[in-house]
């Protein structure tokens, strides 16, 4: 089963990407820097998906920074709200880039990352 993980301190939408994801993918969620780089190494998922804003700072560009140094095989989609930030988020070349609200997100997962 793919693996995907989901990194967003918003932690109210877990439950509904629970529900969108499973059973078909393997889902894991963390709500910080600390925890995102952690399930990185013990999953090695097939797909992280990154709130660039974390905790009202850009802390996700330091996940999105330790995925791409250790694991540049996984693709990271930066889905955010940051929209002050675009340009800086461009520039570190995420895999996808999403505004939030992304109604379609499992539509736009599906078809980066098909289910097994």
């Amino acid at each position: 089963m793919r693996k995907i993980l989901f990194v967003d301190d918003y932690k109210p939408v877990f439950p509904i990407y629970r529900e969108i994801f499973e059973p078909e993918y393997e889902v894991h969620f963390a709500s910080d820097v600390k925890e995102g780089i952690c399930l990185i190494r013990e999953y090695v998922p097939e797909l992280v998906v990154l709130e660039w804003n974390l905790n009202n700072r850009d802390e996700g560009k330091e996940v999105f920074i330790y995925a791409k140094d250790y694991y540049p095989h996984i693709p990271v989609f930066v889905v955010t709200t940051a929209v002050h930030s675009l340009n800086e988020i461009k520039s570190f070349g995420p895999d996808r880039l999403f505004l939030k609200p992304c109604p379609d997100i499992k539509k736009r997962i599906i078809k980066f990352l098909p289910p097994s």
